[in-house]
């Protein structure tokens, strides 16, 4: 009888285990290229939220514990690693990261100074970047209109009793799509970051209007303007 008693205990245990899982890796990719100088956020949203314990590893060194990873490093290629661990159990995933040498990429100190003359104002100190593909900007755009998510859908049902929208049509996901496809690059005064959006083939003149017209919102940040 003992004996059944403890085999129930164990495979009670064992059911009753949370099973690690990613749900998501950001970036999407496990291939990755950014110009040097530039950072890259990484991170991994999990099936379950268990009390877990994360590492980040950089060609097998270990370089953080937070959930969040922020990669930076000269011209190379690297392997990023994160290991999510709960009790007994380890799940990773990895990203191979290529920083290329930038040979004509954006200074960003000359477009700060051109902004500085224009507008009068000087930076008070550097601006925060941090580059992201446009599938890293919908998960962040997600996470940040999740509060206006029932306001937005009171706004739907005032348009369908206008008739003017579709009921079938769901509101809040054309404005997260309009979001992800038009927004070029965003500067958030939460965190007071300039998020550069990464198009492949975007021409640099395009870049350097996109990087000042975001670099006058940080200007405008730090003289508490906004």
């Amino acid at each position: 009888m003992k004996r059944v008693l403890i085999l129930i205990i164990i495979i009670a245990g064992c059911i009753g285990q949370q099973q690690l899982q990613f749900q998501s890796c950001s970036p999407a990719e496990q291939a990755v290229t950014i110009g040097e100088g530039e950072e890259l956020e990484f991170s991994c949203v999990l099936t379950d939220s268990p009390n877990v314990s994360y590492m980040w590893y950089v060609d097998e060194e270990m370089v953080s514990q937070d959930s969040i990873f922020t990669f930076s490093e000269a011209p190379g290629t690297y392997t990023v690693a994160i290991e999510v661990t709960y009790g007994r159990e380890t799940i990773s995933h990895e990203w191979e990261v290529t920083v290329e040498e930038s040979l004509a990429s954006l200074d960003f100190s000359i477009i700060e100074s051109k902004v500085e003359a224009i507008r009068g104002l000087k930076f008070l100190e550097s601006v925060r970047r941090i580059v992201i593909d446009r599938m890293e900007m919908r998960e962040n755009f997600l996470e940040d209109i999740q509060e206006d998510r029932e306001a937005i859908e009171i706004e739907q049902k005032v348009y369908e009793a206008l008739h003017v929208w579709n009921p079938e049509d769901d509101l809040f996901q054309v404005y997260i799509d309009v979001m992800t496809e038009q927004v070029a690059s965003y500067y958030d005064t939460g965190d007071h970051t300039y998020y550069q959006v990464v198009d492949p083939g975007s021409p640099l003149a395009y870049q350097e209007f996109i990087a000042s017209h975001e670099l006058v919102h940080a200007l405008q940040d730090q003289h508490h303007l906004l």
